[in-house]
């Protein structure tokens, strides 16, 4: 990484003349070009090791190696991935059924190293547009009542609650279920 002019500089050492260390200082924001794409069965450990390191599995319900390995070869349902510089930063689960005029989007995860960088934005708005073209209404998913932060991202991206899910998580935490229409 650049360092930046401005960096601070640390004073190390004793006596009258410190040694001077500059330190890099990541900016802000950084621009990532992130591609969206189908994952594959070639996907499976790096998918595994993201939720892992996403989702608590005492507080969550998570998706295991041998359940993304049916959902990949398998599972009616798909999985993208966001990557950036070939590298797994995200993504996203989602269930749709011809039957259904609504997809389910079960899994949503953006590495923490990446978070604040829109990647899980991006990731629920080309699944809305992949469902749209195939003819779905809108996208479902559910979320644990006492996160607020994740209720915020769902309601900024146009999901209102239509529901709630008592004991729905293992730790007994409620559930809410959320709903988005397409714009058509």
């Amino acid at each position: 990484m650049a360092e930046r002019l401005n960096a601070p500089v640390l004073k190390t050492g004793m006596g009258a003349s410190p040694s001077r260390v500059r330190i890099p200082v990541p900016p802000p924001f950084i621009f990532m070009n992130i591609d969206i794409v189908e994952a594959t069965l070639s996907d499976l450990n790096a998918l595994s090791s993201l939720e892992e390191q996403v989702f608590d599995h005492l507080r969550y319900h998570t998706i295991s190696k041998k359940q993304y390995r049916y959902l990949l070869t398998k599972g009616k349902c798909h999985i993208y991935k966001a990557v950036s510089d070939g590298e797994l930063v995200g993504s996203v689960v989602v269930f749709h059924r011809k039957s259904s005029a609504f997809a389910r989007l079960y899994s949503l995860a953006v590495d923490s190293a990446y978070r604040g960088q829109s990647i899980g934005r991006k990731l629920v708005e080309h699944v809305a547009d992949m469902m749209r073209q195939k003819g779905c209404k809108g996208l479902l998913c559910e979320m644990r009542a006492d996160d607020n932060r994740l209720l915020d991202f769902y309601q900024n991206l146009g999901f209102k609650i239509t529901g709630k899910l008592p004991n729905y998580y293992a730790d007994g935490a409620q559930g809410l279920k959320l709903k988005t229409l397409f714009n058509v």
